[in-house]
């Protein structure tokens, strides 16, 4: 920019003007110093006039030399490129957890990521270094994205700062932050999982890097057999299971259901998908018996929820998990404890079909408040309300039934894990605000307990 030079021109008018007239400048110099009335005529400044300030430029008639104009120049500025290199993004992009085929294995688990940095005057290619552990590769060729994979043991280890450094220009440099995606391993305490059926589904189950739930299977069912993989929880009162299913592969089926037993003949009802606009409504009132089988024509319904209440069963689908969709109503006799949980099915014996779940709760009783040959007993709890529902930020929980007692407040999330726990003692205002800004969109529970009275269970989605 040292030789960024002013270019501008000129075209004075006026009265009882001679020929030509003359050009000066406030600072610096000028070419040509003459120029002639009637045409525009172009000028240069010096080398470096770009940049150094505005400048006047006087223009004075030949002829007659009391005759001026003075007229302010506006500088521009430079105009070439300083040559220095600098790098204005990294372009870090599509962070994911890698859980190397072994994903009951947390240990092996590896951050994969891309990089596309931008910036001027860069050479062809960068480095890469991170600030804990090590990445493969450590180069990359600007213009396209390029992947990074970070040892085993990053994922579920924290935070990385990735750094960036042109590799001509080593004092060109960009840092970025890298949020951990976590870790694979088993199932949440209080879930377990087995094949229902078989020989052939061969199943599993396991939450994958992003702490989704995932099942596979393999075998397929008939209307009196069923052969799926579940995870699952037991429920032993009146409650609900809700689930939303990401992804289906293999052609096969991801599902809710709430079961009798563990058997292929079980009885059971059941909402499943394949992510197409139909989702299947399966019911079967007798052990043994044909399910009865109807689709739903549901576009974009990947929400599904199943209600028990008594021997009465509820089901529902959404495209929000805020709003829901009647599907079905059932009665259907199923004593005591019963099975809650969400399966993959498969619609070939050797296809494997993987379904992938997220906001996934299970809201009711897990301990049996069964007497011998009664469906079950349960205890009426306090009535709470939460609003607003869904929320983005602050919510209130009213506790008018619980003043003047010492109560304990829980938040778990999607997973069945305690985020945030509130101890009132005792329970002063009816009213009690919870901030949730500090947690992700998605599906979360409530919980309310105290001595003395059953627990209360809300569930809540956030959506900030």
């Amino acid at each position: 920019s040292a030789d960024d030079r002013i270019l501008f021109s000129l075209n004075p008018t006026g009265s009882n003007l001679g020929a030509t007239y003359t050009v000066t400048v406030s600072i610096g110099s000028v070419t040509p110093t003459t120029g002639t009335y009637g045409a525009a005529t172009a000028f240069t400044m010096n080398a470096g006039s770009a940049g150094a300030g505005n400048v006047t430029v006087t223009i004075t008639d030949a002829a007659s030399a009391g005759c001026t104009l003075m007229a302010t120049l506006t500088n521009p500025g430079t105009c070439s490129s300083s040559g220095i290199c600098t790098l204005t993004s990294a372009g870090l992009n599509n962070v994911n957890c890698d859980d190397n085929g072994t994903p009951s294995n947390s240990a092996d688990d590896r951050i994969t990521f891309r990089l596309n940095p931008t910036g001027t005057n860069l050479g062809t290619t960068y480095t890469v270094s991170v600030s804990s552990g090590s990445v493969t590769p450590t180069t990359g060729t600007y213009g396209p994205n390029t992947t990074f994979t970070m040892n085993a043991g990053s994922g579920g280890a924290g935070n990385v700062t990735v750094t960036v450094t042109d590799a001509t220009s080593p004092g060109c440099t960009i840092m970025a932050t890298l949020v951990d995606p976590g870790s694979a391993g088993p199932l949440p305490p209080g879930w377990s999982n087995s094949d229902v059926g078989g020989p052939a589904v061969n199943g599993s189950a396991y939450m994958n890097c992003s702490g989704d739930f995932v099942v596979k299977a393999n075998g397929f069912s008939t209307p009196t057999s069923d052969q799926l993989h579940i995870a699952y929880q037991q429920l032993c009162a009146n409650g609900e299971i809700i689930a939303r299913i990401k992804n289906a592969s293999g052609g096969g089926w991801g599902g809710i259901t709430l079961r009798e037993t563990l058997m292929p003949g079980s009885k059971k009802v059941g909402l499943k998908t394949q992510l197409t606009p139909n989702i299947r409504r399966e019911i079967r009132s007798v052990t043994n018996g044909a399910a009865s089988i109807f689709n739903l024509f549901r576009p974009q319904h990947t929400w599904l929820r199943l209600v028990r209440s008594g021997s009465s069963f509820t089901g529902y689908t959404s495209t929000n998990g805020a709003t829901w969709s009647f599907a079905f109503s059932a009665t259907v006799s199923m004593s005591g404890c019963i099975y809650a949980g969400i399966f993959a099915e498969s619609v070939n014996g050797n296809t494997t079909t993987t379904a992938t779940f997220d906001n996934v709760s299970i809201t009711g009783s897990t301990f049996s408040l069964a007497l011998p040959d009664i469906d079950f007993v349960e205890m009426a709890m306090p009535d709470i309300q939460v609003y607003p529902n869904p929320a983005s930020g602050e919510v209130n929980v009213v506790l008018g039934a619980y003043t003047n007692r010492k109560v304990l407040l829980e938040l778990y999330d999607a997973q069945g894990r305690v985020i945030k726990i509130i101890e009132l003692s005792p329970v002063e205002t009816t009213v009690e605000r919870l901030d949730l800004s500090a947690y992700q969109d998605g599906l979360y529970l409530i919980r309310v307990s105290s001595e003395g009275v059953p627990d209360a269970l809300r569930r809540i989605i956030l959506a900030n």
